[in-house]
């Protein structure tokens, strides 16, 4: 029953991320991150928080 809430966790997460567009553009590590960042996270996406990150190196 565990692995079956994780499951539907993680589909949920792929479904409210993607409709926030994370996954529209994996061309850098950043975005990358973002993405599975906001996966993890969708229900910070749902009360309004950006979890676009940005990792430049300078």
């Amino acid at each position: 029953m565990r692995s079956l809430a994780s499951l539907a966790y993680v589909v949920l997460g792929l479904m409210v991320a993607s409709q926030h567009d994370y996954y529209s553009d994996l061309a850098t590590v950043s975005r990358v991150v973002s993405a599975v960042v906001a996966t993890a996270l969708w229900p910070l996406i749902l009360f309004g928080a950006s979890l676009h990150l940005n990792l430049a190196l300078s």
